[in-house]
């Protein structure tokens, strides 16, 4: 048997050892622990595995066999009966003490079966005489207590054996006074003391000595205190079960999970059951240490803050705080612009639609029915918010309660979620504050654009529309976690343990988020690591689900430590598109030629593009030709395709307007057209009659009759009171003066020296000048006649006193003329002022010498006269110069004009059309009919206009305007010949068969109301035939030439050109086909004529009349060439 066995404190089965020392001291070796110097280890010595050999059987277990003789022993069996089979106590089955045995043969010597008990010797271990003695003192059975274990008594009789256990107490945190208790206990009481052997630790312990707990056991000190044990405590007393003992726990400042230590209890009281192979009793527990660790703090998300961006106060204090967090662009027609915040940080547009109100700011653009668009991009999402503009005026439009207007739609994830209308309240466009009302939809973008007036166009023509800043934006609950329905949304898991906490400073991970689906059951959000977002709590909510919703996630600090708090998510719902709310009209009825105009109200702003069905049908007595649908139109970019309204994103309404025509057919009546939408709202609008205005009389030229303008002897003035002024001048004498002293005639004083009768008009022989008087008209005319006083015939030896005049329109020279007396005795004289029919406004007086000169008369008399009086008819033209412009006031030719209605009349601006024989630019401006005619049209242009009553009634007038050429020649009424010089001339020939040669210059030569010939010199020529059978011609001349000259009126079949003398008469028409080259143009003719390297003349066919039509745009050959150029040319050869 070995030594082990025998040993009271061999608790080997823990891992423990004993070990002996020099002074013989005997103890347990700690698992791990070093070996002092002169120790010596004692262990059990390995089971021996003898075993009986039988012949032909299995090895027979003599260990086996041993206990079961000793069983039997115990039982007071006799040991070689308890099995007849084997006799072990006797050898077995061939033992010598079988009952049965077989049969023995001897064969030779024998050897009798013996059983030995054999205790074999531990190798030499030099132990000394104290060892030796402990040694042999272990190896016994105990006769008194062994220190340091009290002594064993067994009892005769053996009582019952108690089953041993050790049960620790609750768990106890770290800390420098903290115990952690264990409870050794047996199930039954025993009649001895129960000696206990007690160790600490074992290999699957978490916790570690000396670092965790000490290595000591203590037990309760009596007084609520502990102290450490001996080995007298270490004792079940008999007649007791339990013992509690306490392990003292270190606090090591480390933030581990809590830790386990293990408490082993051995005893070898023979009242205790025992091991069957180890022969202790022996039982243990773990005890809990919990650490010092703090558990994390988790706290809810989102935190939540107000972004505030520029100037959110509605003042005029200007203060901004930036865009910087935000992102800002800017878009119009699909295209980026850019944003200006150059007016105090306030947000516009620039480079966008073209500036129709003050530049810079986001406006709506009429023309095209888009605005431009600001896009305000935050970096996480919001719920709700306010926002200021400045510049958005109310009263702007015109009309009552007609305001400058914007919207906003509000998105998130690129989804739109909710959408708003906002409109001018201040008069003077102060900054005004609205509201981001988004019904609780979070959102992460907002888009702001402008929209037509909240009243509509209200007959406004102008492009200026709505048009503001953005001033500032606020946002709420910034920082939202948010998604739409039916999609996902990623949540950085860094964010989420941003603001959580942990005092020890461990690392925090997110073990767990679920949340409370609707049916009330907990479903869990999975933790994925996302490839773009890194770590992410991704969430689906449920299908069709919206509104808010919880998740509960949980942190763990690593050391067992953890902590729940709750993430709120917004789930948008998706919005309803935008309805059709009413139908309505501005004004329930509206005369002919008035626009009905419908206003569709929508219940929102359009998140998108919005197709509605329509009908717009006539009713009542109404037909398609009461109205004009081609004139359709719509506000706020509004479409119709397919039968539908197209409405695009970013409308709340819009306008439907329909022109009305007036049909000139009297009391019509229930005349009325219908729009409906989606076959549910409707709204009728009333046409009732208009009527037309009416052409009371034509502008009539008047007369002007001032002084005495009778050629009698009657002094009869009737005054000087209606001409703008009367001037008289000699030189550039001061003091020089008209004088009406004589029966209101005029003459002049302080002139010239009066050689004649004082204060008349005369001509000064010896400066060889004349004293002029001037009279300027109030308003133009072309022609009349004058009367003239004391000038006399024969008063110069059979010589006349005469006079002259000049004419002129605004300081432009027009025409002159003389007079001579008639009278000997100087009687009142009418004399003719002929301007061929040109406009004048100022008429200018002169004398000169006698007719025939001063002949033999030396003295200083000369011509002399008085005006007596003018008669100028027609008065009151029209009339303006070449290169000039007239200015006519609208409201003198609407003086022509009255309406039955009441309805003030206007002009239509593009109503003007210019008659034959006229051209020029014509135009409304700002109340004046302003007409520019070209330099080569003079004579009479006429122009027709409309008059309308702004309801779409219209009357026809017709208006004449003189055009004076400046420093034209004119022909005299007969044949005439009129040559041009080597400058720019601007020959007329008036009536007659005339002769028009330009020579050199840029010339402009009109033919006038004959059969004429208009020859192009050298130069760009502006020829006009005019009426008659004209023809033009160009001559060879002696130097080379290169020119471009315009034939303005060619008539096909009247008019022709010849070029006989331009080329050789040795040319055939081939050679003539060679030479000319023809080109329809876009809207003219373009005939090229050449001869040679020297000559190249062009000339243009002005096409205005369309003759030309049938040609085709391009070069002209062949027959056709051949077919043209006999149809236009004269003196071709044959």
């Amino acid at each position: 048997m070995a030594i082990g066995t025998s040993v009271a404190a061999a608790n080997l089965a823990g891992g423990q050892v004993i070990v002996i020392n020099s002074e013989g001291e005997v103890r347990l070796l700690k698992p791990g622990e070093a070996l002092i110097p002169g120790e010596v280890v004692i262990g059990n010595e390995p089971s021996s595995d003898d075993s009986n050999l039988q012949p032909n059987q299995p090895l027979n277990d003599l260990n086996s066999d041993v206990e079961s003789i000793i069983a039997a022993i115990e039982q007071g069996q006799d040991p070689t009966q308890f099995d007849e089979d084997t006799a072990p106590a006797a050898g077995g089955i061939a033992g010598s003490s079988v009952s049965l045995t077989g049969t023995i043969e001897r064969i030779a010597s024998e050897t009798i079966a013996t059983t030995d008990f054999v205790t074999q010797a531990s190798s030499p271990l030099n132990l000394s005489e104290t060892e030796s003695l402990s040694l042999f003192d272990l190896s016994r059975v105990p006769q008194s207590p062994v220190s340091p274990f009290p002594p064993i008594l067994v009892p005769d009789p053996i009582p019952k054996v108690a089953e041993l256990a050790v049960i620790s107490g609750e768990s106890v945190q770290e800390g420098e006074f903290a115990y952690l208790r264990f409870t050794i206990s047996i199930d039954e009481t025993v009649s001895e003391n129960v000696i206990l052997s007690l160790a600490l630790g074992e290999n699957s312990d978490t916790a570690t000595s000396i670092v965790d707990y000490l290595d000591t056991i203590f037990v309760g000190d009596g007084v609520g205190g502990y102290r450490e044990s001996t080995a007298a405590d270490l004792v079940i007393a008999a007649g007791d079960q339990a013992l509690d003992v306490f392990i003292k726990i270190n606090s090591d400042n480390n933030n581990e999970v809590s830790e386990t230590v293990t408490l082993t209890a051995i005893t070898t009281n023979e009242f205790v059951v025992k091991d069957s192979i180890s022969g202790l009793s022996e039982a243990s527990d773990q005890g809990v240490i919990v650490n010092l660790n703090t558990a994390p703090i988790a706290y809810d998300d989102p935190q939540l803050a107000t972004l505030t961006q520029g100037d959110i106060s509605p003042n005029q204090i200007l203060h901004s705080v930036g865009w910087q967090d935000v992102s800002l662009t800017a878009t119009y027609n699909g295209q980026t612009v850019n944003i200006d915040s150059s007016n105090h940080d306030r947000l516009g547009v620039v480079g966008g639609a073209p500036s129709a109100g003050p530049a810079g700011q986001l406006q709506y653009d009429r023309e095209s029915g888009q605005s431009e668009k600001i896009t305000i991009q935050l970096d996480k999402p919001a719920r709700g918010g306010k926002f200021v503009v400045a510049g958005l005026f109310a009263n702007e439009g015109e009309g009552s309660d007609n305001h400058e207007a914007g919207v906003w739609i509000a998105y998130l994830n690129g989804q739109p979620v909710a959408s708003g209308e906002f409109v001018g309240s201040s008069t003077l466009g102060r900054p005004t504050e609205f509201e981001l009302e988004t019904d609780g939809a979070a959102f992460d973008q907002i888009v702001f654009s402008a929209v037509e007036y909240s009243a509509g166009l209200q007959n406004d023509n102008e492009a200026d529309s709505s048009d503001y800043y953005i001033a500032g934006l606020e946002v709420h609950s910034y920082g939202t976690y948010a998604t739409n329905e039916n999609e996902t949304i990623k949540i950085p898991v860094a964010e989420i343990l941003a603001n959580d906490t942990d005092i020890n400073g461990d690392e925090l991970t997110i073990t767990s988020v679920t949340y409370v689906d609707r049916n009330g059951n907990t479903q869990t959000v999975p933790v994925v690591n996302d490839p773009v977002d890194g770590l992410v709590i991704e969430f689906t909510p449920e299908a069709g689900f919206s509104g808010d919703v919880s998740l509960t996630y949980t942190i763990s600090d690593g050391w067992g430590g953890t902590s729940s708090a709750n993430i709120g998510v917004i789930v948008n719902a998706v919005p309803n598109e935008a309805e059709v709310e009413s139908v309505s009209l501005y004004n329930n009825s509206v005369r002919e030629g008035e626009e009905l105009v419908f206003n569709v109200q929508l219940d929102k702003v359009t998140f998108k593009e919005t197709r509605f069905d329509y009908t717009l049908l006539p009713s009542g007595g109404a037909s398609e030709g009461d109205v004009n649908l081609g004139g359709l139109y719509y506000t706020n970019g509004v479409t119709v395709v397919n039968g539908q309204f197209v409405v695009p994103a970013g409308v709340r309404e819009f306008d439907v307007h329909l022109p009305t025509l007036s049909d000139s057919i009297e009391n019509e009546d229930g005349e009325s057209y219908t729009l409906s939408l989606n076959n549910t709202h409707v709204a009728e609008g009333e046409i009732i009659d208009n009527h037309s205005p009416t052409l009371i009389g034509e502008p009539s030229f008047g007369r002007l009759v001032q002084g005495d303008a009778e050629a009698d002897s009657i002094l009869n003035s009737v005054g000087w009171e209606h001409v703008s002024s009367i001037t008289a001048s000699f030189q550039d004498k001061d003091g020089v003066v008209v004088d009406r002293s004589d029966h209101d005639r005029l003459g002049v004083l302080n002139g010239v020296s009066n050689d004649g009768p004082s204060r008349q008009l005369q001509f000064d022989r010896d400066a060889g000048e004349s004293e002029t008087i001037s009279i300027k008209l109030e308003k133009p005319g072309t022609g009349g006649t004058f009367v003239v006083t004391n000038l006399y015939a024969n008063e110069g030896n059979g010589n006349h006193e005469k006079g002259s005049w000049q004419v002129f329109l605004n300081g432009s020279f027009v025409a002159q003329g003389e007079f001579v007396g008639v009278s000997d005795s100087g009687r009142p004289t009418a004399f003719s002022l002929d301007t061929n029919g040109l406009a004048f406004d100022e008429i200018v007086f002169s004398a000169q010498e006698y007719t025939n000169g001063p002949q033999d008369n030396r003295n200083s008399d000369s011509s002399d006269y008085y005006i007596g009086g003018i008669d100028i008819s027609p008065y009151g033209v029209y009339a303006v110069n070449q290169g000039e412009t007239i200015k006519i006031p609208a409201d003198d030719l609407l003086a022509y004009f009255e309406d039955e209605d009441g309805d003030d009349l206007y002009i239509a601006n593009y109503s003007f059309n210019l008659g034959l024989n006229t051209s020029g630019t014509i135009a409304l401006v700002d109340g004046f009919v302003c007409f520019t005619p070209d330099n080569y049209r003079a004579g009479e242009a006429t122009i027709s206009y409309q008059v309308t009553d702004g309801y779409g009634a219209f009357a026809e007038a017709t208006l004449s305007i003189v055009v004076n050429p400046i420093n034209a020649e004119f022909g005299r009424g007969g044949d005439d010949h009129l040559v041009g010089t080597d400058v720019d001339d601007d020959l007329r020939g008036n009536n007659g068969d005339d002769t028009l040669d330009g020579h050199r210059g840029d010339d402009t030569l009109v033919g006038g109301l004959g059969n004429d010939i208009l020859t192009g010199g050298e130069g760009d020529d502006m020829l006009l035939g005019d009426l008659g059978n004209d023809i033009f011609k160009w001559e060879k001349l002696a130097l080379p030439r290169t020119e471009e000259d315009t034939i303005l009126d060619f008539e096909l079949g009247k008019d022709k050109i010849d070029i006989s003398e331009l080329f050789s008469d040795a040319l055939t028409m081939d050679d003539i086909l060679d030479n000319i080259e023809i080109e329809k143009l876009a809207t003219d003719v373009k005939i090229t004529l050449s001869e040679g390297s020297d000559t190249n003349v062009t000339v243009i066919l002005n096409d205005d009349n369309k003759q030309f039509n049938d040609i085709a745009t391009g070069h002209i050959t062949d027959d056709q060439l051949k077919s043209l150029v006999e149809t236009l040319f004269i003196h071709l050869p044959d």
